[in-house]
């Protein structure tokens, strides 16, 4: 009965959460259809393989991958993910997993007809058998006008 409870309580703790979560979104009625080109683009850099993998880095990067429509898995495990375009040292493509853990962020603005998102992909970067950490994004300001969202300005690209 103790172990019942305690699981009724956790299911509850996580609903709250999610609840939170879906709350703290602002208002997405289009919004995904243009956030999934740039979340898309954003991860071309870097190279890409077929088996590579997207791990979304929190809970609300989960909820506008899915909004956006990318797919993203939970963790790999304990074994960190290393870039799609790594290399072992005697030159070979790195073994799996591959592939980077994504967060997505989305703020309103003064006004709710104003969006700022903010994409980052990391992973370990591998060359020759060298690994150094390896992170990317860019910032855009979203604006909503006459119905539909539109990609008003693009502030920061950066890569490490």
């Amino acid at each position: 009965m103790k172990g019942l409870f305690l699981k009724l309580l956790v299911f509850m703790g996580c609903a709250a959460s999610l609840r939170a979560v879906a709350a703290a979104q602002p208002t997405t009625d289009g919004l995904g259809a243009l956030i999934r080109p740039l979340v898309v683009d954003s991860l071309q850099g870097g190279g890409a393989r077929a088996e590579m993998v997207l791990v979304a880095a929190d809970s609300a990067s989960a909820a506008l991958l899915r909004l956006a429509d990318v797919p993203a898995v939970a963790a790999p495990g304990p074994k960190a993910l290393v870039c799609p375009g790594s290399t072992e040292a005697d030159g070979r493509p790195a073994a799996p997993p591959i592939g980077y853990v994504v967060q997505v962020a989305l703020a309103t603005g003064a006004d709710t007809s104003t969006q700022r998102l903010r994409v980052t992909k990391s992973c370990g970067f591998r060359y020759r058998g060298r690994l150094r950490g390896f992170a990317e994004g860019a910032t855009w300001e979203l604006r909503r006008e006459g119905g539909r969202w539109r990609v008003a300005a693009m502030f920061d690209r950066w890569i490490t």
